[in-house]
């Protein structure tokens, strides 16, 4: 695997740095998600890895956990059906059967509530309530917004857009957070490849910032975001 940039380490180990690894109710540990203890063999990881245009999620089964050093050997998940020949974040997937990947804890994003086919193939896609970056357009991986999946169906994703909150690099609110009626946008299915990574998101239940979403910088790093009327 390609060595990944070198600010990445610095984003994964964030929280380690402002919060001596301790989460509160004003921030989330995204790093103790992480832990030895929450690996199993069997289960989908996304991961991250360095492509020529950028950083890419990727999708792999625990088989194997060292836990001396802490890495982990797992078996990785291609795309198998990809009609517009984008992002490979969205699809059915199969497990590659051939030789296993040895990856480090600090490339791995979050677990993946991923639907089995068997044993081999999975089908991963956006689902309410989570956070997920959105293309601008079909076509290319370039600007995109944050946006939450508020409902889906059989021919579209529902998202709303989430703004910045002022002053923060990772906090996000909806516009329902700001007492208004937010714009709920239909994604069609057809368009999935636009959806290009999963978030890993807390959601905030204190007073001030109820409802708005802390984001995992780590999984902000490359991205081009803009605002929500821009897309």
């Amino acid at each position: 695997m390609a060595s990944l940039p070198s600010d990445f380490e610095d984003y994964c180990h964030y929280y380690s740095k402002v919060n001596d690894g301790q989460s509160s109710s004003s921030g989330h540990n995204f790093r103790s998600d992480k832990q030895i203890s929450k690996f199993q063999v069997g289960q989908i990881w996304a991961y991250w890895e360095q492509h020529a245009n950028g950083i890419c999620q990727c999708y792999a089964q625990i088989k194997k956990i060292e836990h001396q050093s802490f890495k982990l050997h797992v078996s990785l998940l291609n795309l198998c059906d990809n009609p517009c020949n984008g992002s490979s974040a969205c699809g059915v997937f199969k497990l590659f059967v051939g030789k296993r990947k040895v990856l480090a804890a600090n490339t791995f994003s979050h677990i993946v509530k991923a639907e089995a086919f068997g044993k081999k193939l999975f089908n991963i896609h956006p689902k309410e309530q989570q956070i997920w970056a959105l293309c601008k357009r079909q076509e290319d991986a370039g600007e995109c917004e944050i946006v939450e999946v508020v409902g889906t169906d059989a021919v579209s994703i529902n998202v709303m857009s989430l703004t910045r909150v002022f002053g923060s690099t990772s906090v996000f609110m909806s516009p329902r957070t700001q007492s208004s009626t937010g714009k709920i946008v239909a994604i069609p299915r057809v368009e999935l490849n636009r959806f290009s990574r999963q978030i890993p998101a807390f959601r905030f239940t204190d007073d001030c910032l109820r409802s708005c979403w802390e984001l995992d910088p780590a999984a902000l790093t490359g991205l081009h975001l803009v605002e929500p009327n821009q897309c």
